[in-house]
């Protein structure tokens, strides 16, 4: 199966898999999370899969607040990818492995076969590399050759560590307020023309959404 239970190559791997989701966890406990449109995600993850958008640096709030097995994480197959599958094992998400770079080719592959299985494969719609909040076209072609909906999520923290990271990677600090929103996109046709329109409306929507949290 592509999605499947994730196996620790080591047990330094596991013991730091282990210690990064407590402090996830712990972090989670301290802030105070604000949801708008929630049932968006649910029901689609319910009926039959989506593609879940969302931008590269916003994830860490997002992550300990929708494991399930029905959602899948994307990591690459290298040691980094390794330690971060375990993470995403431990937190309770689905694991795909593919590398995201080079093309992204076997990314997209494992993706579009995990929606099969009724996964739902969550996605950084910007990368690997950027450019920032710019949508690039894998998320939207696993979508059309799916033919499932693209669920996109953008979230706001009103007090957090930032890195000086290209994405600026955020880690929302103890006692911070997490505001999610959630909106839902239809599958945009397969031909290029098509993907590239789906991709600039998406990055207008989800700016559009995360405007509605600052206001």
């Amino acid at each position: 199966m592509v999605v499947q239970q994730h196996q620790f190559p080591t047990s330094g791997y596991r013991l730091k898999a282990i210690i990064l989701v407590v402090l996830v966890r712990a972090l989670r406990l301290t802030w105070r999370v604000r949801e708008s449109g929630r049932e968006i995600l649910d029901d689609a993850v319910s009926g039959g899969g989506a593609v879940i958008a969302f931008w590269h640096g916003e994830q860490l709030p997002m992550v300990p607040l929708h494991a399930s097995p029905r959602i899948a994480g994307l990591a690459s197959k290298s040691a980094d990818g390794e330690l971060l599958a375990g993470v995403i094992h431990l937190l309770g998400y689905g694991v795909l492995r593919g590398s995201s770079s080079r093309g992204g080719a076997s990314a997209l592959r494992v993706a579009a076969a995990g929606l099969v299985q009724g996964v739902s494969p969550a996605l950084a719609v910007d990368g690997p590399r950027g450019p920032r909040h710019t949508v690039q076209l894998g998320a939207l072609g696993i979508a059309a050759r799916s033919r499932v909906p693209i669920v996109y999520v953008v979230s706001q923290v009103s007090w957090a560590w930032r890195l000086s990271t290209w994405d600026r990677f955020q880690i929302p600090l103890p006692g911070a307020t997490v505001r999610l929103s959630y909106g839902r996109m239809e599958p945009p046709g397969l031909e290029r023309s098509a993907l590239e329109a789906g991709a600039v409306e998406l990055g207008n929507r989800m700016e559009t959404l995360a405007s509605g949290l600052s206001s």
